[in-house]
């Protein structure tokens, strides 16, 4: 049993901490580890509870609180509500953006209510240390994270249950990779009330291009990760991920890593639920054409990149190595103009309003019931040859016009090539169509092991999707292939090198894998421009590399990059 000292030890600490959670309740106030030191604490103790308590109760029954997560009245109506959920990495902008977005949500006539991750993880944090003193930084945020989730998911409940008549908007102001979604989604689900009008929104960067590594593309350049890192590097206000080097910046690639093979697409989205999508500039795009980096700096940030599998810890010398080059690069990079936020924020208000009255995002042309998505299927006991993205209908008559459009473009580029002015006048008798136009997304092959992969398992039948051809190759008399950089987040691609072969002559349409590897892969003349996401910017590019492939002979591979992505439509099967 307690002595009495003790119990009036324990009962003191408890009034004192009632004082003090009472005080902040009252006047609105952040719950601070300095309110429980002096000289403050001997101040807050003298004000008298029955005095406070009626403010909060007043603040409670007419709504009245102050900051981002004001909880409005609920109401009988119709009503509508946005969800918008920011999907990036930390360092982004997505506060400085929402500067803009609430003036335009103002002005627009619309309620605009933000949760913050960040906010609820540091309050969670600072209560922690007030109780548990001798806790280092690194240590509050590690014991505070089933908490800070917990009351995060809470808030949000409260503002999805009680949204308001009319316009209304939730900004959730944190970062959601593709794993922290169905948290989000099952939280909203269960907590929209049934006579709201629901739109749920997904915020993504605007970046030039896509950093891609070992035929693995990423939604994000390398410049605008550069960016978000010298954010969080020279920021010190921020709730919980400071400038402290290479532990914030092992954060960021972690965050990185995690968007493998994700692209960011109006179609990938809706699949995950979304009903539209919002792109922002959240950092300058000039500088996205500016910066160019050598080789080494590439292996070593895709080096770092790997380390960070699986929730894997970069090693922190090596990260420190990377953060050193950084500096010497002296990398500049201007925030975004405001008059370009602002119109970005006045077109994200229009274009949720207009979600609302056309019903939401563009809908998938009806189809079948027989052709509904589905897992790859078996004839009888065999498993598929391999899984693929087959192109729709009859399409030979485009592919050919596309073909000759190519080649004689190629012949403007190198007007002293006889080979290209011969292939062009005798294209149909030197080349001719594969058995069918598609892409390989895992061959199979009568290999059942493959059957337990992600190609596999994430696989599904009869989903719509466009085939984007963003380069053409062109070996001459042997074979004509598309470059594909697809939208991996829906069904993950095995190659490495994406494509579509559409003629062939001497070699076979599994060549195309050869000359691709040839022309891409490690020590190829084109491997950085493909690992720098090249092929998914607007650029142009026109070359003839001579080197061997298939028979061990050099042959000439032209390869030639339009400005446009050259799509078609295409579906997921089996192969058989």
């Amino acid at each position: 049993m307690e002595s009495p000292v003790a119990q009036d030890v324990c009962l003191t600490e408890y009034i004192t901490f009632l004082s003090v959670l009472i005080h902040c309740l009252a006047n609105e106030n952040d719950l601070k580890p300095e309110y429980f030191e002096s000289p403050h604490c001997e101040q807050i103790m003298k004000l008298k509870w029955s005095e406070q308590i009626p403010k909060i109760l007043q603040k409670l029954t007419t709504g009245e609180t102050k900051g981002q997560e004001e909880i409005p009245k609920e109401t009988s109506n119709k009503r509508r509500l946005c969800i918008l959920i920011p999907i990036g990495i930390p360092g982004m902008g997505k506060t400085f953006f929402l500067q803009s977005f609430e003036k335009t949500c103002k002005e627009a006539g619309c309620v605009l209510n933000i949760v913050s991750s960040d906010s609820v993880r540091k309050e969670v944090m600072d209560s922690l240390a007030a109780r548990s003193k001798k806790l280092s930084k690194e240590e509050l945020f590690d014991k505070s994270a089933k908490e800070a989730r917990d009351l995060f998911f809470q808030r949000l409940t409260r503002l999805c249950k009680v949204a308001d008549a009319d316009k209304r908007f939730i900004f959730i102001d944190k970062n959601h990779p593709p794993n922290a979604l169905n948290g989000t989604f099952r939280c909203i689900r269960e907590s929209v009330p049934a006579n709201v009008e629901l739109k749920v929104v997904g915020v993504v960067p605007q970046c030039q291009s896509q950093y891609q590594a070992d035929g693995h593309i990423y939604p994000f350049s390398m410049t605008f990760f550069l960016n978000c890192l010298d954010r969080v590097q020279n920021r010190t206000g921020h709730e919980t991920l400071n400038a402290d080097g290479a532990r914030s910046a092992g954060i960021l690639f972690k965050f990185l890593q995690m968007y493998k093979g994700v692209a960011l697409s109006q179609k990938s989205l809706e699949i995950e639920g979304f009903d539209g999508l919002l792109t922002i500039p959240f950092t300058d795009q000039y500088i996205e054409t500016v910066y160019n980096f050598d080789s080494d700096f590439k292996q070593l940030f895709k080096k770092i990149l790997n380390q960070s599998k699986d929730n894997g810890t970069p090693d922190e010398d090596l990260v420190n190595e990377f953060l050193n080059r950084v500096k010497v690069l002296n990398l500049k990079f201007p925030n975004p103009s405001p008059e370009s936020l602002e119109r970005a924020a006045k077109g994200a208000v229009d274009q949720i309003l207009n979600l609302f009255s056309q019903g939401g995002a563009g809908q998938v042309e009806e189809r079948k019931s027989d052709e509904s998505p589905k897992p790859p299927t078996m004839k009888g006991n065999k498993p598929p040859l391999f899984l693929g993205i087959g192109v729709v209908g009859e399409k030979k008559s485009q592919i050919i016009e596309y073909i000759y459009q190519s080649l004689t473009s190629l012949a403007e580029h190198f007007p002293l090539s006889d080979d290209i002015q011969k292939n062009l006048q005798d294209l149909k008798s030197v080349f001719n169509f594969p058995n069918s136009h598609h892409i390989t997304t895992l061959f199979l092959g009568g290999n059942p092991k493959k059957q337990k992969s992600e190609y596999y398992t994430k696989f599904r039948e009869n989903l719509d999707m466009d085939i984007c051809v963003n380069a053409l190759v062109y070996v001459p008399d042997c074979i004509i292939t598309g470059v594909c950089i697809q939208d991996q987040s829906v069904i993950p691609i095995e190659n490495e090198f994406p494509h579509l072969t559409m003629m062939v002559g001497e070699f076979k349409p599994k060549d195309s894998n050869t000359v691709l590897t040839a022309l891409f892969g490690e020590g190829g003349p084109l491997e950085d421009m493909y690992q720098a996401g090249f092929f998914t910017s607007d650029k142009e590019l026109a070359e003839c590399h001579s080197i061997e492939v298939v028979d061990g002979k050099y042959h000439d591979v032209y390869i030639l990059k339009p400005k446009n992505v050259f799509k078609l439509q295409g579906r997921t099967k089996s192969f058989y």
